[in-house]
Order: C-alpha cells, then structure tokens, then sequence
C-alpha cells in the first residue's frame, strides 16, 4: 500500500513539475514574441519614419541640369483603392500646369494640360493608361492652361479619348467685350483661348461641359472635389477668376489654384473665414507657376506639407536669353526663398512626371 502511494505521489510530482516546465517554456516563447514584435514595430516606425523623411525630401537642391522625377508614397488610411497623381513636365520650353490623377479603377481625371503644343505628350500619357477621361478640370482659359485640352478635343474622334464630363470656371463673353470702369480690355484678352473654348463648349454634343461654382461640391472618383473659388465678374483679371479646387482623397488632400492672386484669396476669405477645414490641405499648387508676386499668404491659409511648382527650369532659375542667371525677369527666386523660409519642399514640373501615390 505504501509503495503504491509512493508511486502515485510520485507520479503527480512527475506531473506537476512537466506542467510547470511547460509552463515556463511558454513563458519564455511569449517573452520571445513579444521581443520579436517590438522589433517588427521598430522596424515597422523606422520605416514609416523612412517614407515621412522620403516625403519631406527637399526638392529646392536639385541640381540645375537634373531630370529625375520623384515619386512620394502616401499611407492615407483610406480604403478605396490606390490613386495616382502626377504633375506632369511641360515640352513648349514655356510654363503650363498639366495634371493626372488615375484613379482605383483606371480612369482618368485631368487638370489643365498646358499649351497646344502639350497636346501631344498629354495625350500619349492619358492613351498609356487607357484613355477614358471621368473628368476634365479647365482652371481658366489661358493658352498655357487650355490649349492641350483644346488641341485633343477638336480632333475627330476626341484623338481617341474618351471624355466624359469637362469642369470649368465659368466666364462670360461679355466679360471680355464689355466696357467697365478700371476693366483694361486690351490685357483681359491677351494669351486668351475662351472664343475657341466656347466654340468646342457649343458644338460638341457628346461631351457635357459643366460649370464650377464658388461652393459646389462634387464627388468624382471615390474623390470630394470642393470649389473655393471660380468666375467672379466683377474681378477684372483672367488669373484671378481661375478655379481654386480642394481634391479630397479621403484623408490626403491636393489643392488646385490655377493662376490666382492675392486679390483672389482676399474675395475668398469673405466667404471662408481663417481657420475653416476647406482650406486645409496637404500639397498646394504654387499659383501663377511660381512667378514673382507670390505672397505666403496662401501658405498661411492652407498650411501644407508639399508644393508644385509649374514652371520650366530656366523659369526657375531666372535665366535670361543669354543663359546668365539671377536677373530676376520671373521673380521664381523670391518665391523659391519663401518656401525655403517655411521649409517647404516642392515638387517641379521640368523634374516631372512626379508622381504622389495614396493608398
């Protein structure tokens, strides 16, 4: 009886002691888990910190004959799918503002497109991934803003494209043709596109052309599209009625000025006080391609990460006809140094395409 006792305490103290060794086994491998997870996390930050570093690259040093586009990954937290916004390089050996943004599903969304003599190059990019345009944004009618656009929508066939809606900022021909006190008619219709844009506007049936007004909301995309400002008549300057567009990528937003001014900020602020959500935005169009006259005032208002720059290199450096730089005859410098101030990296059209995926 007492060797059978032995034998089962024995037994239990086997047992007691593999469980507790089990047990302390356990321990250890979570100990190593949780090891191994905080290194996955630290890698995992470092990266993160890795891509934040990569968005936040100061673009104002490349060098003066460099070509490298950049591309810049944004984790927006959205779950729609990946888009893709490039600003595009511009082949006039002028300014212009060209856009593309491609969304989940493979169309298309195009913002200005530069001059005529763009037209081309736009195009083959836009037939590279498909051709089906879901919405074409004309910021103003200005040769180097509307000419691309023009020059693939009065080819037969729209040159292959499939355009299925065009936004645009309102102007009226009166506006053009009308005599008003402090309206110069002569500077109102210089570099100006709108006759041939509102022959296409008239004529072309197959494509609805369809005005953007100061607070209209759209939804294009998977994308919110807010208006903060178009077409006012009693705004006698083609730059400043240009549309101002807040693209909304459900967390990551890109602003669109056109060639805006001060003037046009002033008439915005009556109706969108400092400090309202629609002018907060990530990356912001640099108006008017960076020429003088830039104020940080827009900077102020938006506060973003991340400019565009739409100018070509020599623009951007000043050059005049000689090659000599620093004369200043654009006035990009000063507003170069503006953002040097602010720490403000920007992305430049003649380094284009650049590329901003979100996902």
């Amino acid at each position: 009886m007492n060797k059978k006792r032995i034998a089962h305490t024995a037994a239990m103290l086997a047992a007691v002691l593999l469980i507790a060794a089990a047990g302390l086994l356990a321990y250890k491998f979570n100990q190593k888990i949780n090891v191994l997870g905080a290194q996955l996390d630290g890698i995992s930050a470092r990266l993160s910190q890795a891509e934040d570093s990569a968005a936040g690259a100061d673009y104002y040093n490349i060098g003066f004959d460099n070509q490298e586009a950049a591309r810049i990954t944004v984790h927006s937290g959205q779950e729609k799918g990946t888009y893709r916004f490039w600003q595009l390089p511009l082949q006039t050996g002028n300014q212009g503002a060209s856009y593309v943004i491609e969304l989940p599903g493979g169309e298309l969304i195009v913002i200005d497109g530069g001059f005529k003599g763009d037209g081309d190059y736009l195009h083959d990019f836009l037939m590279e991934r498909g051709g089906v345009v879901k919405g074409w944004f004309l910021t103003h009618p200005h040769v180097d803003h509307i000419g691309a656009f023009l020059y693939n929508v009065n080819k037969e066939g729209h040159n292959g494209l499939t355009i299925q809606n065009v936004y645009y900022s309102p102007f009226t021909p009166e506006y053009f043709t009308e005599e008003a006190e402090g309206k110069d008619l002569k500077a109102l219709n210089e570099y100006l596109l709108f006759d041939e844009f509102e022959a296409a506007r008239n004529s072309i049936a197959d494509i609805p052309f369809i005005p953007m007004l100061a607070d209209d909301r759209l939804e294009i995309g998977g994308i919110t599209v807010d208006c903060l400002h178009s077409f006012d008549g009693t705004i006698y300057h083609v730059n400043s009625n240009s549309l101002v567009l807040n693209f909304d990528f459900g967390g990551y937003r890109i602003m669109i000025t056109g060639d805006i001014t001060d003037g046009s900020l002033s008439k915005m602020l009556e109706r969108i006080p400092q400090g309202d959500d629609r002018w907060k935005t990530d990356c912001v169009q640099i108006p008017h391609h960076g020429f003088g006259g830039f104020t940080d005032q827009l900077l102020r208002l938006t506060q973003p990460g991340l400019a565009f720059i739409d100018c070509t290199l020599p623009q951007y450096y000043d050059r005049d006809e000689e090659g000599n730089l620093g004369d200043g005859r654009f006035g990009t410098q000063e507003t170069a140094a503006i953002l040097k101030n602010r720490n403000l990296p920007s992305l430049k059209a003649f380094n284009g395409p650049n590329e901003i995926v979100i996902d």
